[in-house]
């Protein structure tokens, strides 16, 4: 028998680096000097909370101009909720999201959902035909609750269901790819503020 053969087709994708900031934090000479824990450390965690907030949102709905593309630029196949059903989610929606992608995707490892805290209080009180509520909690330490038998995220830089609105996805979102290009950086600015009697802390990303 003659072997056939099928190229396949590769894509070339520019991942570019944007920069965040966490904003400058002024801190005065003494609460560092007098603080009875540390004040440094504290400093770091919220300012690479901010970070994470800005860059969350970003890598959720981001447009792709002069920031990351987000994931949810490129979800183009999906299930309507029907005529007039705007604000409301079905189990026959979320059977139909599930089927939209192929099911050789839908056995990986990071399939999951992925939704707004709202449209999750909405979604955990959808029941079967016999009343049981298709959310499922975890009842073992360290597995998560499952959704139809899949984990899910809460995203609250989703949108909330609205005409028109993106508000659940479903899928490998181990497939969405972040360039890290470096950890964040955090600087002390023991000068800047000194005439002030202060000293500045301020976090940068790539």
């Amino acid at each position: 028998a003659t072997v056939g053969e099928q190229d396949t087709t590769f894509g070339l994708r520019v991942l570019k680096a944007y920069k965040y900031s966490s904003r400058i934090i002024r801190v005065p000479w003494e609460l560092l000097q007098d603080s009875a824990f540390d004040i440094e450390g504290y400093l770091a965690s919220i300012m690479g909370e901010r970070i994470g907030r800005a860059t969350g949102r970003h890598f959720t709905v981001g447009t792709g101009a002069s920031q990351p593309e987000g994931i949810m630029q490129r979800t183009t196949q999906g299930v309507a909720g029907a005529t007039g059903q705007t604000t409301i989610v079905s189990w026959d929606d979320l059977i139909g999201l599930e089927h939209s992608v192929d099911i050789a995707y839908r056995s990986r490892p990071k399939v999951r959902y992925m939704m707004h805290d709202n449209t999750l209080r909405d979604v955990r009180r959808l029941q079967d035909g016999e009343g049981r509520y298709i959310w499922q909690p975890a009842v073992t330490a360290n597995v998560p609750s499952v959704l139809n038998g899949y984990p899910y995220i809460v995203n609250n830089y989703m949108a909330t269901m609205a005409a028109s609105a993106n508000s659940i996805a479903f899928g490998d979102l181990g497939k969405y790819i972040v360039r890290d290009v470096k950890g964040i950086t955090i600087i002390r600015l023991n000068e800047l503020y000194a005439a002030s009697g202060q000293v500045g802390f301020l976090a940068w990303s790539r």
